[in-house]
């Protein structure tokens, strides 16, 4: 069942950020001054616009300018027959944003543009995830990431155990160890390592304590070197994390 709602709730920007964070294909129609714009979503990136007249950048353009009129988002559709896009939807947005600065003259940027800036801005928390990765290689088992219920946001696997699967037992113990610091030193805990046979499990608090890394590596890692990176791009995970601030 798609999901309905009104241009004054959300902007085109962000809809679209939502969509590419998904796993499945995305289909979002923008219905405003009695145009349809029909925007399709795939593995991160707009894959094709159509309005029946035109199709393409110029759509997605039309459709950033959009902030009077309704809007449906459904997933898991089919891919559309052609694609009409090729650019990342980064660059798209800033494409469209100049587009819209230009069209407005000295008139001033609406706020709703202010925060698609940011979107377009934003980092892809698969990217600096896979960027982590690299830094961390050879040895890397896994890293996730992961709110405080336990459920995973999002993971990057290299071998062995998925890190995604360690976030429910990570919560736990991290919040343990929480509790059991403030009433021992009445400080902030930064980590919390577990050693097993065959790797070491690190959990690490990221921003103001909603979310933290499970990281896991071969017991021949320097963990010095695991924990410099995990503290190194803690906020770049953070602000990657949609919805964070």
């Amino acid at each position: 069942m798609p999901i309905v709602g009104s241009l004054h709730e959300v902007d085109v920007a962000s809809l679209v950020e939502l969509a590419c964070q998904s796993d499945v294909g995305v289909r979002i129609r923008i219905n405003s001054g009695g145009t349809t714009r029909i925007l399709y979503v795939f593995g991160g990136r707009v894959v094709h616009a159509e309005n029946g007249l035109d199709e393409g950048e110029k759509v997605v353009f039309d459709a950033l300018a959009c902030t009077e009129g309704t809007f449906d988002l459904e997933k898991g559709v089919d891919a559309p027959r052609q694609s009409t896009i090729d650019l990342p939807w980064n660059a798209l947005l800033l494409q469209g944003l100049q587009h819209l600065d230009e069209a407005r003259g000295p008139s001033g940027v609406p706020g709703y543009t202010q925060e698609a800036y940011a979107v377009a801005t934003k980092e892809r928390l698969e990217d600096v995830l896979g960027e982590m990765a690299n830094d961390l290689e050879p040895g890397l088992r896994g890293i996730g990431i992961t709110g405080l219920d336990g459920l995973g946001i999002a993971f990057h696997k290299v071998s062995g155990e998925v890190a995604d699967n360690l976030g429910s037992q990570m919560a736990l113990i991290l919040q343990l160890s929480r509790r059991a610091s403030d009433k021992m030193e009445k400080s902030d805990v930064e980590d919390v390592l577990v050693t097993t046979e065959k790797s070491y499990i690190l959990g690490r608090f990221m921003g103001d304590g909603s979310y933290f890394q499970v990281l896991s590596v071969e017991r021949d890692a320097v963990l010095g070197n695991v924990r410099l990176a995990m503290r190194n791009y803690a906020d770049r995970l953070v602000k990657a994390i949609p919805g964070a601030k």
